[in-house]
């Protein structure tokens, strides 16, 4: 079957001038601050043309000009170009981000945008942002100035990249056992870059890391995946299956090389990617032979039909998916950085990592015991650690740290850990340490105290008897973040806008919601920094102050929450499995877990009614439910206090509730109820008055819990 494909070529140059005269042009000076470059004469042949430049992307100013060159291009065989050819100078100028590109179109056929490198004569597709087919125009990103032209290519016979699974594969798979979320991400974009630009000059990549390997698919996968999730979450032309297609089409054909293809299902709980190395045109459509990194033992197939312009389900055995996208090549400096870092990576290893130290078991809790210790080293690195309870394996987990649930109350328990390292070799393990779980005793419960009279979403200091708060009319309008200093009893004016303040760990911070932004300043309010991370208005920092949970912003999934790196400031989605519903009110566990409710479909509009609570880890795998004895309406503002032992929440009309940190044992503490948050010491809770029920309402109190020895 013979199919036609028309895309857009984007040239980089990278000598003098490309030949060729201008047509016309345009000179303006964008700095760091960004800005927009926009055509709006209709007489010019740049009309409709955009080119969008956000801040930072430059660190230094640069005059930009765009003009019509009729530069020749050299394409591979079965390629030709057509139309004029766009020139955007300094060419060859890279940028710190990426710029979009937005091209008008004629026709009914959304074009495909293409690289050129002229020094290396390599090509690649760009990733569609945005398709306007009312207007006709399609919107590209890149990190580079290019020429673009446009270009026709048929497609009759079988393509063949020449990558073999046998020998430029990784030699490991991507199982749960090593890896976390989006790792498959990691595996695909390295092994594609090294096929492109390595195997010629280095021989194959099956087994040339050995040990390393490990480490190595995890810094891919690092420079890739938050751009990546965020993308497909953003980007109506990368989920339409016929620009999918032609994208990966295109780009095998041009460079010869294989190609990155994203996959989803239908709720994007499940996000994986895989290599196109070969394509085949049959009657019906195309065959993709692929790398499915889960198994490099066998070749798996993607069929897309022609008929209905679609891909059809594809189930690797491990899931289901229905979704399809391309989201260009993985950033070649970022792959050759991770090259060197690793070209030297010993092969052989039998070290064994240190024996972990400092093994601390907290039982506080009647059912659930947190433990933690002291990292592990090794030669190479650390993968992971084993915990064994009273002699026998419980779990393997990647960080220092482990929580083991759904214990008997009032027992004793004991707990070994050991390292592992990516080669299998084990530590010795650590000095037994034990603690006996708690029999549930529920707590003396404290007069209420109005500390504030206006005032809601109070988040207690982890360090000082200072509440943050968002100050509240009568009215219903808000006027900033506040702070309650308990010591003084005052309140003062912190921040003049701005909604869900939440403490830093330390207290010396303060992040906030703000316009659609994550806002983080200093304790004192000064400093105020706009991260530029879009997020939903929820906003929990945690217990360890490296990450920073929010909802997502508006038109995202409600599966998913933002998990944000709290030293580096960039982010990644959560999507949460096997649960049957929408993620609801979230906060985190004192060991540094996701507690959220879920809010199921069919309970629609105002009334979600379930008693369910659930606590994920960071890759969004379940690892516990917990139900609320006797209670039927969906918690709201779920907290467990940092000792373990408690879990409060609220219930609009219904107030505010105390139970075991296992759900159970649950009673109405107070009729007030809506956010809530405990001190440090586990001692206090202050919660807002926003039920509507009272004479209080927009109040905040602070209430005692004393527990029963």
């Amino acid at each position: 079957m013979a199919v036609l494909f028309g895309f857009f070529l984007v040239f980089t140059g990278c000598g003098g001038g490309g030949g060729g005269g201008s047509v016309t042009g345009n000179g303006t000076v964008i700095d760091s601050a960004g800005g927009v470059i926009e055509f709006t004469d209709p007489s010019s042949p740049l009309f409709g043309l955009i080119v969008d430049i956000p801040q930072g992307a430059l660190s230094s100013p640069e005059t930009i000009v765009i003009d019509v060159t009729n530069k020749t291009i050299p394409l591979p065989s079965g390629i030709n170009t057509s139309e004029i050819i766009l020139r955007l100078s300094p060419e060859g100028l890279s940028f710190d981000d990426y710029i979009t590109i937005t091209i008008p179109y004629e026709g009914t056929e959304v074009p495909t945008i293409i690289s050129y490198e002229e020094s290396t004569d390599t090509y690649d597709v760009l990733p569609i942002v945005n398709v306007d087919e009312q207007n006709k125009t399609v919107m590209v990103k890149t990190n580079h100035f290019s020429l673009i032209g446009k270009v026709s290519t048929l497609i009759t016979e079988r393509l063949d990249t020449d990558f073999n699974i046998s020998s430029d594969a990784f030699s490991i798979n991507n199982t749960a056992y090593y890896f976390g979320q989006g790792a498959c991400w990691g595996f695909s974009s390295y092994s594609k870059w090294y096929f492109d630009n390595k195997k010629n000059t280095d021989g194959n990549l099956w087994d040339r890391y050995g040990n390393c390997e490990v480490n190595l698919i995890t810094d891919a996968q690092s420079t890739r995946w938050t751009e990546l999730i965020d993308t497909i979450l953003n980007v109506p032309g990368a989920l339409i299956p016929s620009l999918t297609l032609a994208e990966i089409n295109s780009a095998i054909l041009i460079s010869g090389d294989p190609q990155i293809l994203g996959l989803a299902n239908s709720d994007f709980s499940k996000v994986h990617a895989v290599l196109v190395y070969s394509i085949l045109p049959t009657s019906t459509g195309f065959i993709y032979y692929i790398y499915d990194n889960v198994d490099n033992e066998n070749e798996y197939e993607i069929i897309y039909n022609s008929d209905n312009l679609s891909f059809e389900e594809y189930d690797n055995g491990y899931n289901t998916y229905t979704r399809f996208f391309y989201l260009g090549s993985a950033d070649s400096f970022a792959m050759q950085e991770i090259f060197y870092r690793y070209n030297n990576c010993p092969i052989d290893d039998n070290d064994q990592p240190s024996t972990p130290t400092g093994l601390t078991v907290n039982a506080n809790s009647s059912d659930w015991i947190f433990l933690e210790w002291t990292p592990s080293t090794d030669n190479i690195g650390v993968v992971g650690y084993k915990v064994y309870r009273d002699g026998v394996y419980l779990k393997s987990v990647t960080a220092a740290g482990a929580s083991d649930y759904d214990l008997n109350p009032s027992t004793n328990y004991c707990y070994t850990v050991s390292a592992y390292d990516a080669a299998g070799n084990e530590s010795g393990q650590s000095t037994q340490s034990c603690g006996t779980t708690e029999s549930f005793v529920f707590p003396n419960i404290g007069q209420e105290e109005n500390v504030v009279s206006s005032g809601i979403i109070p988040r207690w200091s982890p360090t000082t008897e200072k509440i943050a708060f968002i100050g509240k009319q009568l009215d219903t309008s808000h006027n900033g973040i506040w702070i309650y200093d308990g010591l003084n009893d005052t309140s003062i004016e912190l921040y003049a806008t701005g909604l869900y303040p939440e403490w830093s760990p330390s207290g010396d911070k303060i992040c906030f919601y703000n316009d659609g932004n994550l806002f983080v300043m200093n304790a004192d309010g000064t400093g105020v920094v706009d991260t530029g991370l879009q997020v939903g208005r929820d906003i929990q920092w945690s217990p360890d102050g490296k990450y920073i949970l929010a909802g997502l912003g508006l038109g995202s999934p409600s599966s998913a929450l933002v998990l944000i790196d709290a030293i580096s400031w960039t982010s990644q989605n959560i999507y949460f499995a096997n649960h049957n519903g929408e993620v609801g009110d979230f906060s985190w566990t004192p060991s540094g877990e996701i507690l959220v409710t879920i809010a199921r479909p069919q309970y629609a509009d105002d009334d979600w009614a379930t008693n369910e609570l659930k606590i994920f880890d960071l890759n969004g795998t379940l690892i516990r439910s917990l139900f609320i004895d006797g209670y039927t309406t969906r918690p709201f503002s779920p907290s467990i206090s940092p000792n373990g032992k408690y879990l409060v929440f609220s219930v609009g009309s219904r107030g505010l509730w105390l139970a075991s940190s296992d759900g159970s044992n649950a009673s109405q503490i107070s009729e007030r109820g809506g956010y809530v948050s405990w001190s440090a010491d586990s001692n206090y809770l202050v919660f807002d008055d926003s039920s509507g029920t009272t004479s209080t309402e927009n109040g905040i109190f602070v209430m005692e819990i004393t527990t029963v020895e």
